[in-house]
Parts: C-alpha cells; structure tokens; sequence
C-alpha cells in the first residue's frame, strides 16, 4: 500500500520525533508487564500517526457546543469475516457503507456513542483510506461499583480515547502507554493505588472500622473505588476543585487549617453503605440496588467538590465542610518528591518534583498535608489531571496525574 494513499485524512501535524517517542514507550510498556503480546502489536509509525492526529483534530471540534469524546479501535486489516473469526463473542455492529475517517466524521458521530459503552471500529477502507466500518459494543468495565457488569470483548488492539479537548489516551486494548497532550506525549504513570506507602496508610486508618476484620479483602476493594470514583467523577465535571480526605484523628488541626465553608451534617456515609453492600452481596438484586445506592452517594461527594472552594471529608467518607479556603501560615519549603512507592526504597533515590508553576490551589493543598500529617489532598485540574499529594516522613509526595494510569475506565 502507498503510505502517501494512506495520508489522505491527516494534516501532518505532530512530529515524528513525538510518534517514535510513543512507538518506544509502547515497547518499554509491554516488556514493563512482561506481555510479549503488547510489543508484538507495536502499532506502524504511519497508522499512528494518522489516527492520533485524526483523534486529537477531533477533540478540539465541538457539536452543538460540546467537545467531542471518543474513543476508536484500529484493526488494520480486518474484515467482518475475520472479525468475527477470531473474536466470536465480539459484539459488533456494521455500518452499511464505509465512513471515511475524518476529524469532521469522528466529531459528528461521537454524540452517539458513550465511549465507556462502546468504541468506533476504524479500519483501512477500500480506498487505501481509513475508514469507520462499525461499532463494537463491550459494556463498561473496571470498578466494583460498576452495576451488572457484563462479559463483553474488548478487542486487544491500538484504541484511542479522548475525555477532554486535545488529550488523546493511547493504549492496547485496556492498557495505556501514555497520553498525547498539550502537543507532547507523557507516558503513563504509577498512580498511588500501586503504592504501599499510600495504600498502607489508607488501610490503617480504615482497619480501625466497624467490621472491618470481618469484611476484608472485599472492604478495601470498595473503598478503593469509592475514591477513584470521587476525584474521576469530579474531574469530569471540568470545573477544577481540591478534596481533602482528613482521618477523625486529626479532623480538629484540619479545622483549625480552614477557614469558611459550609458546614455538612448528616447520618449518612460512605462506609455504612460498603457494610450494607457486603452484608447483601449474596443477592443479586439487593447488591446491585446497594452498588446503585453507593455510587449515587461518591457523585454526590464529587458534585460537592466542584463547587469554589475545598470539600473536606473524613476517612468514613463523610462530608465535613464544603466550600472552605485553606489558610496556613506556615508554606511548605521541603523536600516534594514524585511517586514513591515503598520504604525499602530511600525517598532520595526518588525524582524532586518542580511545584514552582503550581497556583494557589496546589499550593495550598501541599501546605495542609504538611500540616496536617496524616491528610490527603486530591488536586483536580480544569484541564485534566488530577494530582494526589500526602506527607511521608520528611517529605510531600506527589503523583502526578492519577488518571494517566495503566488502564481506561479504571
């Protein structure tokens, strides 16, 4: 095939040196997880770079005013035959004729498909061209709160998926190599969810929970996802916003770092909803009902952070205050390091993270976990990333971006 037949839809926009990058990191990233199966799909430099720059063009379109979200499954050469084929349980279904693959095509037909639902089948057409052949329908995946989730296929092949206006996740399959954004490529990152430092911190203080001896592992594994769905959940919104996960330990010097705000009362928290999901897992109706209950509950919590202002909650996950201005005198001036993982490895041996164009609400958040030894602060930026920050030690460690992690729909 002419690789010139196969430029026909694409602008020529990001540089080689960037498509080489990613071509790279796909192979670090495959040998990293030891998958022999991720280096050997390693995509061509030319369909990379077609389809990324087809998919980041689309991003930044809007219908009706709203940016597109997409998300796209190349297969190179396949047909509905060999398709079919080789996944029998993939559940496809087949436009009637060819859609050319085009930034302006892609942004028209995104309305229609929910990308945690489904992917745009992309393959090369007739013409040498690329074109949109159908859609394959996989169902969501992922979190233990997800309701009656399904044993659909998701093809392992190059997939990407757009959330945000000129941020393009690249991955195989379910698994991320990085992120093209910003016209730069960031490889995807260790979130702190494969941390022991930050996960042993989490599940001391929730150890001490009604029942919890009892219901482990199955009660981490819900708080857990409880918040991943609090600060992903809120950093769909696009609105920005700070959330401060204070253990009752230290709720009193968290106060005493706050000032304004609305005060949130209630019997409700995220924890006894856990305990009832548990106690009615072994129906299904009931479980579901609870996961419904539980989810509907972190959205709430989500929606609340949005609002100007820091939301504070306990680690029952319980709102406390909502609306509220960190105020500490004392600024950080210390050692802020990046994604560390464990103690047997010294904090030195770590890569400094530069916070010198961090803004106020950054700022701010590194200064109350300084303070308040034993706090989260989870950052989410208008433009994306989500950065989760804690004190270790002598130390502030930062993860970056806990949405630029190894999997979609994490």
């Amino acid at each position: 095939m002419a690789s010139s037949a196969r430029w026909a839809t694409v602008n020529c926009m990001i540089e080689d040196k960037i498509i080489e990058d990613i071509r790279s990191e796909w192979v670090v990233y495959g040998k990293l997880r030891n998958q022999r199966e991720i280096v050997d799909a390693l995509p061509d430099s030319i369909d990379l770079k077609a389809l990324l720059e087809i998919s980041y063009l689309a991003s930044i379109k809007k219908e009706e005013g709203v940016s597109s979200q997409t998300r796209v499954v190349f297969m190179a050469e396949e047909t509905v035959a060999t398709m079919s084929e080789k996944m029998p349980r993939l559940d496809l279904m087949v436009f009637n004729s060819e859609i050319t693959f085009t930034p302006e095509n892609l942004a028209k037909l995104a309305p229609a498909f929910d990308q945690e639902l489904s992917a745009l089948l992309v393959t090369r057409g007739k013409k040498c061209q690329y074109a949109l052949m159908g859609l394959i329908f996989y169902g969501k995946g992922g979190s233990s709160l997800s309701q009656g989730q399904g044993s659909r296929v998701r093809p392992q092949a190059l997939t990407l998926s757009v959330r945000a206006p000129g941020c393009v996740a690249i991955a195989y399959g379910d698994s991320v190599v990085g992120r093209f954004e910003g016209g730069e490529f960031v490889p995807t990152n260790l979130d702190p969810w494969g941390s022991s430092i930050f996960c042993g911190h989490i599940i001391s203080i929730i150890s001490q929970h009604e029942k919890y001896d009892l219901y482990k592992p199955h009660y981490w594994l819900f708080y857990r996802d409880c918040l991943r769905r609090l600060y992903s959940t809120a950093a769909e919104k696009g609105r920005g916003g700070t959330i401060l996960w204070a253990p009752s330990a230290i709720r009193e010097k968290a106060f005493g770092c706050l000032r304004e705000g609305t005060v949130v009362t209630g019997k409700q928290c995220g924890s006894t909803l856990i305990r009832e999901l548990i106690d009615r897992a072994s129906t299904f109706a009931l479980r579901e009902d609870s996961k419904k209950m539980l989810a509907e509950y972190i959205d709430l919590l989500a929606n609340l952070s949005c609002v100007d202002g820091a939301l504070i909650i306990d680690d029952e996950l319980k709102p406390l205050r909502f609306r509220s201005k960190i105020a500490i005198h004392n600024k950080w001036s210390g050692t802020v390091n990046k994604s560390i993982i464990d103690n047997t490895i010294p904090a030195e041996a770590f890569e400094t993270y530069d916070t010198s164009r961090f803004g106020t609400r950054h700022s701010s958040a590194i200064d109350f976990v300084a303070e308040c030894s034993g706090a989260v602060a989870f950052v989410i930026s208008e433009d994306g990333p989500v950065r989760t920050m804690m004190r270790h030690e002598n130390s502030i460690v930062i993860w970056p971006d806990c949405l630029n992690t190894f999997f979609l729909d994490s």
